[in-house]
């Protein structure tokens, strides 16, 4: 996945996607030592403040850890928990855009009717 984040949306919530992304396929393992939020900040040009406040969602919800001598590392279990995050991101967006439809007044049956006949990714 690239890192082609947008400054218009929520620079937090997109990092923490990519970073979902990259360790569910496995580019960052369990173990692995994460750049500090100020070098990744300064490497994909992003606020600090955002790429700083991803990483403490990203310890919260147990993708990373912080250790005692201050690195950031992935976490033993965070492939699993990537992936369930990632499928949690895409059911908020899949009723995001549900309710969207719903609101531009398609008719349920229409909205479910686009979902059931698009094809499998």
């Amino acid at each position: 996945m690239s890192w082609a984040i947008n400054e218009k949306f929520d620079v937090e919530q997109q990092v923490v996607r990519v970073i979902c992304h990259e360790i569910a396929r496995g580019v960052w393992v369990p173990g692995d030592q994460m750049p500090t939020p100020e070098s990744l900040a300064r490497d994909r040009i992003l606020s600090p403040r955002a790429v700083e406040s991803a990483f403490a969602r990203l310890v919260e919800i147990g993708l990373l850890e912080r250790s005692t001598d201050g690195a950031t590392r992935v976490a033993a279990d965070a492939r699993r928990l990537a992936q369930d995050q990632l499928l949690r991101l895409a059911r908020a967006e899949v009723d995001a855009i549900r309710t969207g439809l719903r609101h531009a007044g398609i008719s349920a049956e229409a909205v479910e009717r686009i979902f059931r006949e698009s094809p499998d990714v």
